[in-house]
Order: structure tokens, then C-alpha cells, then sequence
């Protein structure tokens, strides 16, 4: 192949991106960092702790901005770098498509800040979904979450830190992983302000 053919290939490929994949090139992880912050700050949420969230889940959009697959399926998908589950969204009152939240980061952000900020969770067990698929919602409110371990419980089970018994998945690996994340974050943070 010469180097124009090649030029072009590769020009209709990211074109075909683009339009077939919704725009999602466009989202930045600067930008999903960016708003995640701001929604946090005037959330009077941890903008550490709302950024760490985004990087657990998605990378901050890296990983992508939808999960369609297992339990989450159920729940209608998750969606956006926070990865907001359809059933939750609605439960807290959205009612925008989901799809809205992979491209506008400041919506999903907002949702995002202000669930938190609720320690909101809709908590309709996977097994009833399955076999009930338009249940009721359980929608609950703990307030705002106290430590780092809380906002991941609640965000990743519906429960708070406390409540999840020792061995829990999201103790053994996704606490791991999100504390990591804001061990970096803090890093990142601390030689900012040396700068």
C-alpha cells in the first residue's frame, strides 16, 4: 500500500469511529476529570474522592463508557465514566437517555455528585430484577458518605462499608483498586501544590 492509500485508510477509519461510535472520541479523560471535580466541588463532595470513583470504574472514560453484560444488564446498563446504572438513574429521578451520559460529561458528573452527596442507592436485589424485571424501586439514602470506604460501598453494593460482610467482593477487589486510585490521585494532588 502507498502512503496516500494508507493516509486515507486511515482517515474513513477514524470517521467511521466517530460516526458509528456516538462521538465517544471526543470524551477526554481531562474532561471527565474535570467535570467529576467541579460537580464534586459544588456538591461539597471530596473532588479526590468523586475522581477516584470515575478512575475505578472507567479510567476516567478509557475503558469505556457503557457495560451492558451481567449484572448491570439487568439494571438496564451502566452508563457514563461513573458508570451510573439505568435502574439507579431513574430511581433518582432522571429521565434523559442513558445514553446522554457518555456524551455529556457535566450531566453525568452532576448525577454523579449528587448521588453521592445523598449516599443515594436503589437497592432492588439482581434476583427479583430477573425474574421481575419492571420491580418497584428500593430507593435509600444513608447521607453523605463519612470515608472513602463508604462512598464505594454504597456506590458499588447499595450498603455502606460496615454492612458488607468480610470477604465481600468489593472489599477484597474493587476496594483495592479504588484506593489505589485515590492514593494516586493524592500524589498527583500533593506535588501540584509543592509546584
Amino acid at each position: 500500500m502507498i502512503r496516500g492509500e494508507r493516509g486515507l485508510l486511515l482517515a474513513l477509519v477514524v470517521v467511521a469511529l466517530l460516526v458509528l461510535g456516538g462521538g465517544y472520541l471526543m470524551v477526554t479523560r481531562a474532561t471527565v476529570r474535570e467535570a467529576l471535580r467541579l460537580r464534586a466541588r459544588l456538591a461539597g463532595v471530596s473532588e479526590d474522592w468523586l475522581e477516584a470513583l470515575g478512575e475505578t470504574e472507567t479510567k476516567l472514560g478509557a475503558f469505556g463508557l457503557v457495560n451492558n453484560s451481567g449484572t448491570d444488564a439487568v439494571r438496564g446498563g451502566s452508563w457514563g465514566p461513573t458508570q451510573i446504572s439505568a435502574r439507579t438513574a431513574r430511581a433518582w429521578g432522571y429521565d434523559g437517555p442513558m445514553e446522554a451520559l457518555t456524551t455529556d460529561m457535566d450531566l453525568a458528573a452532576r448525577l454523579t455528585a449528587e448521588m453521592v452527596a445523598a449516599g443515594f442507592a436503589e437497592l432492588t436485589a439482581t434476583a427479583t430484577l430477573r425474574a421481575e424485571p419492571d420491580a418497584p424501586y428500593r430507593p435509600v439514602r444513608y447521607g453523605p458518605p463519612a470515608t472513602f470506604h463508604d462512598l464505594i460501598a454504597v456506590w458499588n453494593t447499595g450498603r455502606p462499608w460496615a454492612q458488607l460482610p468480610e470477604g465481600h467482593r468489593t472489599r477484597v477487589e474493587y476496594e483495592p483498586r479504588a484506593s489505589a486510585a485515590l492514593a494516586a490521585i493524592e500524589t498527583r494532588d500533593a506535588g501540584e501544590a509543592v509546584s
